[in-house]
């Protein structure tokens, strides 16, 4: 079938912006009044395709507020449903949080959401294949950033995943094509090869290699190129263990990727053990490991930084888990690294110790959800962290997630300091079938903001949604700069109505 699925769109909103001569804000208000249309074609047993005009995620959850304690860019999970769909078949993973393909290049930007003209994708199976292909379209959009204008052209991606079974049920190749090309003809463009073979039993070897071409930086095959290897024992029982070698070029630079560094060489090697201790004990699983890894600099081959941990892990019956780490880092600084409240460590190579538990309660009990904390050297002083998670059902209407993280961070020997809060509450309140309201409120200290995020929707009928969507930013410790900050940061009202037809 298909399903046409036509939306209009309305709200206002009113940003308060510094004004030009930085010597008061001043109250920016502006009214959206858009129309829009999704289509959802099923092409055949197992292949979609979605075209979507005028794109619109009024609907989707705000982003979850983060501190970053670290010297590389923060990692944010996709939210929004037109990419989440079976994104599996698009992953690239070059590690951790790195990878060749982050859907949140598209219509996102460091200032704020970018409007999609429109694009389409097509997810599923061809014969063999698993295919994945996505076009997409962004508007030129401008920013305001402390009193001047940011400009973000428009700008295409595109985005081609193939990827298949060889040898057998668990091995598996592909290849992914992206780009990304804006209207001055500024692009970039990555090509990737990978592979996951099952070898015998259990063990698994990946291949991975990826090039970069960038308008911006001179070709050099070797400087814009990233090659992985990992080889990995998958097991629950007995002896695991996992170790490869990752290289990464300076120019290596995937445009509608992620990517936290480059210009580095790294082995990581770990061994692991796990065992079921049987009927009689309330343990469910006991394993332990140790894992290291090293970054080393590309151009004269010095340690950059490297860590080696070692961990217990309890898994009991009832669903409980414990696990204990402890972990050695070193840091090599070439610059001075900023933290928050003005804090900050001078250039020179750190080394640290922290050690860290944490439990997880069972899924699928009323109260559930988990908590961790460590303690330990951080450069030149020390980091305390705790972390609670948990979660409620106080009946079949109501469930409620919060969250909590506090640091607290010492360099007592340059006489600094400073504390961290984060809090999330969520809350996820359905009066019936039709009716619901998610909220989803955040404080973050470092940013001394007090966010809300309002979702309501009356579901008249499947594919027919009325949604009301507010967002507000709350300023604390106004008084921290001059000229004082306003009450709010902005604050956004939108509503959105979409109504499916089926051919």
């Amino acid at each position: 079938p298909l399903y046409i699925t036509p939306f209009v769109t309305a709200g206002a909103s009113a940003d308060n912006l510094l004004n030009a001569n930085e010597s008061a804000y001043v109250t920016d208000r502006s009214y959206t009044r858009e129309i829009g249309l999704d289509l959802k074609q099923t092409l055949g047993s197992n292949l979609t395709l979605d075209l979507t005009f005028n794109t619109d995620f009024a609907q989707v959850e705000a982003d979850d507020q983060q501190v970053n304690l670290t010297r590389f860019s923060l990692f944010f999970p996709e939210k929004r449903q037109f990419f989440q769909e079976r994104a599996g078949i698009f992953d690239f993973s070059t590690g951790r949080t790195d990878r060749l393909f982050h859907s949140r290049t598209i219509g996102l930007s460091e200032f704020g959401p970018v409007p999609i003209l429109g694009g389409g994708r097509v997810v599923g199976r061809i014969g063999k294949w698993d295919v994945g292909l996505i076009e997409m379209q962004t508007a030129r959009a401008s920013f305001d950033d402390d009193g001047s204008t940011e400009v973000i052209p428009t700008e295409n991606f595109g985005v081609l995943r193939l990827r298949r079974r060889v040898f057998n049920d668990y091995s598996s190749a592909g290849g992914i094509v992206t780009s990304r090309v804006d209207e001055n003809g500024a692009y970039n463009v990555a090509v990737g090869l990978d592979g996951t073979f099952r070898l015998f039993g259990d063990d698994y070897l990946t291949l991975q290699f990826a090039q970069t071409f960038d308008d911006q930086v001179d070709f050099d095959f070797d400087d814009a190129a990233l090659t992985r290897l990992w080889w990995e024992r998958r097991t629950q029982a007995g002896l695991s263990y996992r170790g490869g070698m990752t290289y990464s070029g300076a120019a290596y630079d995937p445009g509608v990727g992620f990517s936290t560094r480059n210009d580095y060489w790294s082995p990581r090697l770990g061994v692991g053990y796990g065992w079921f201790p049987g009927e009689n004990s309330s343990l469910r699983r006991v394993s332990v490991g140790t894992l290291g890894r090293s970054y080393n600099r590309r151009t004269d081959n010095s340690l950059e930084s490297a860590f080696w941990r070692s961990d217990l892990s309890l898994e009991f019956k009832a669903g409980h888990n414990v696990s204990l780490v402890a972990q050695y880092q070193l840091d090599d600084l070439t610059e001075e690294a900023s933290f928050p409240e003005d804090s900050s460590v001078p250039a020179g190579r750190y080394e640290f110790l922290v050690g860290e538990v944490s439990l997880r309660m069972p899924p699928g009990s009323t109260i559930r959800g988990q908590g961790e904390a460590s303690y330990g050297s951080f450069y030149d002083g020390t980091r305390a962290q705790i972390s609670i998670s948990p979660s409620f059902t106080p009946s079949s209407h109501l469930e409620l997630e919060t969250t909590y993280e506090f640091n607290h961070v010492d360099f007592s020997s340059r006489d600094q300091s400073f504390n961290v809060h984060v809090a999330r509450l969520r809350a996820q309140l359905g009066f019936n079938t039709k009716v619901s309201l998610n909220g989803f409120v955040q404080v973050n200290s470092a940013a001394n903001l007090v966010s809300t995020n309002a979702r309501f929707r009356y579901n008249f009928r499947e594919g027919n949604d009325l949604w009301i969507v507010y967002n507000d930013g709350l300023n604390l410790d106004r008084e921290r700069e001059r000229p004082f900050l306003p009450v709010t940061s902005g604050r956004t009202l939108l509503l959105k109505y979409t109504y499916t037809f089926i051919r």
